[in-house]
């Protein structure tokens, strides 16, 4: 069980680390030609985002904007996204989100279903099976990780001391720098004077930056999220920009009249092929043909170009490191919730016998958790809720009925159009909610196994109102100096077994209490 709730857990990181990693790679185009300690500086908030599975909130974050819709994904609490819940493998109805609205019924669609009288779910044995896959995965990267470093290592037991902690091999094709706490910058024998000048700056501002430490505990990371392509694109480019940034120090370093000739020191590297490259642990001339490219067309930044890369890099990692604010993404919900009552008919299906103009004495009760539905009689229908918004798409709502000409209401004159999954759309019927402008229409959706073109439409669309009072949880209710008539009226056949059981008015007159709540549907 823990090693399923592990994998859960970084598959969670792991999504959002993916936009996160998008993100960035958008952004390191646009920085193409600022300095590239900038574009390096950003792998850090996917570096953040893939070990760290809790964030703060903030106004700015990437999340906030469309098309994310991260409600799902914090219900269990702001400070983590979830998009998988921990009990999702035993779940009556599986239902996972990728904080995109348009992608979660695709994604939902293709989880298994529960088997009736089956003894574990489908779903449970998919979620042991990725974890045991996953753990195989990572343990065959940290072996390969420790093979090759030793083997390395080995390789490196006949170098030469230059200078301290220089030394040369002539096993090597290339130099990189080796060891953790003491690491060790290893060249090949036979560098001409200038050649061993330029690496050994770069080598020097590698170590200098730490990347000996941050290139192992890259690759621990991935190795960790190994099943994710964009993890391993986003080690690959990290590499490159760590590369390219310590070139530009060199550049600023030396000067940019050495273009050439530092150029010519990694063309030199590039076509010796006689030895292995170093492993995933240490670091070597590698990507020569893109950094060949960006040594070309360094110039020194202008002091603009510096300032402009700095303010975009901070905001970028403010943006991509903080979690959508929670007020941002439920307030809109939330003030779904409350009881509210039948106004009108906007919609009833051509085949119904059934219509309702006015008057109709009907409740509904929205709640975080469910739609209570109080009828004429004080019959309730309670229902889970889910809350999946998206926007309304006027020519999808159209195909949403039975017959696309006929009483379909317009809603083109409506300006903010959302649309609510109340209900699980599998069930029959389910229940969604339109938002239009302000107005809340209720919407019954029909499932139809016998007609061939359609096998669900909108059956009917009540316009309903909300009421004045509000207790999430509870059944309607109602202020008993405004709406005794309603309550007598729902409870007039009400029988209790004894002589009389006419339903009385014992509201007083005057109370000084009033206006005091009861439940429709309830005797006195």
């Amino acid at each position: 069980m823990r090693m399923e709730m592990l994998f859960l857990k970084l598959l969670n990181m792991s999504i959002t680390a993916t936009y996160v990693i998008l993100a960035v790679l958008l952004i390191r185009l646009l920085l193409k030609r600022a300095p590239k300690k900038y574009s390096y500086l950003l792998w850090v908030v996917v570096l953040f985002r893939l070990v760290c599975p809790v964030s703060f909130t903030s106004g700015l974050s990437l999340f906030n904007a469309d098309p994310f819709d991260m409600t799902a994904a914090q219900r269990s609490g702001y400070v983590a996204l979830n998009y998988v819940p921990a009990d999702v493998g035993y779940m009556e109805t599986p239902k996972v989100t990728v904080g995109i609205p348009t992608l979660n019924a695709v994604v939902n669609g293709s989880l298994p279903a529960p088997v009736p009288g089956a003894s574990v779910n489908p779903l449970q044995i998919w979620i042991l099976l990725g974890a045991v896959v996953w753990c195989l995965g990572f343990a065959a990267m940290l072996i390969y990780g420790m093979v090759t470093y030793i083997r390395l290592r080995l390789r490196m037991a006949t170098a030469v001391r230059l200078d301290k902690h220089i030394f040369e091999s002539d096993n090597i094709r290339s130099p990189f720098v080796l060891g953790f706490i003491k690491p060790r910058i290893y060249i090949p024998f036979g560098l001409g004077e200038q050649e061993r000048l330029h690496i050994l700056r770069h080598e020097a501002c590698h170590l200098k930056r730490k990347d000996h430490l941050i290139k192992p505990i890259a690759f621990l990371v991935v190795a960790f999220h190994w099943f994710n392509p964009l993890v391993w694109l986003a080690f690959a480019s990290m590499a490159k920009d760590m590369e390219m940034s310590c070139d530009e120090k060199v550049l600023s370093e030396i000067g940019t009249g050495e273009k050439k000739e530092y150029c010519a020191s990694l063309l030199s590297f590039a076509v010796n092929h006689r030895f292995p490259a170093a492993g995933p642990l240490a670091f070597g001339e590698t990507s020569v043909r893109e950094r060949v490219k960006n040594v070309l067309r360094f110039k020194a930044p202008k002091r603009g170009v510096v300032a402009l890369s700095a303010v975009a890099c901070m905001i970028v990692v403010a943006a991509c490191a903080t979690n959508p604010t929670v007020n941002a993404m439920t307030k809109d919900i939330e003030k779904l919730y409350g009881n509210y009552s039948f106004d009108k008919q906007v919609y009833m299906n051509p085949l119904s016998s059934t219509f309702y103009l006015e008057g109709l004495k009907e409740y509904y009760t929205l709640t975080d958790k469910s739609l209570i539905i109080t009828d004429q009689t004080g019959k309730q229908q309670i229902m889970a809720t889910d809350y999946e918004r998206t926007k309304v798409d006027e020519q999808e709502f159209r195909n949403s009925f039975f017959a696309e000409g006929i009483g379909v209401p317009d809603i083109a004159p409506y300006k903010e159009r959302y649309q609510y999954a109340l209900t699980d759309p599998s069930a029959s019927p389910a229940y969604r909610l339109y938002v239009l402008d302000g107005e809340m229409w209720l919407a019954k959706v029909h499932k139809d196994t016998a007609n061939v073109l359609k096998s669900e439409y909108i059956w009917s669309i009540y316009k309903i109102k909300k009421l004045d009072e509000r207790i999430p949880g509870k059944a309607v209710i109602v202020e008993a100096q405004d709406r005794v008539d309603e309550f007598l009226a729902l409870n007039k056949d009400f029988e209790s077994g004894y002589d009389n059981d006419t339903s009385y008015n014992i509201t007083p007159a005057a109370c000084p209490c009033s206006p005091q709540p009861y439940p429709i549907g309830a005797a006195l």
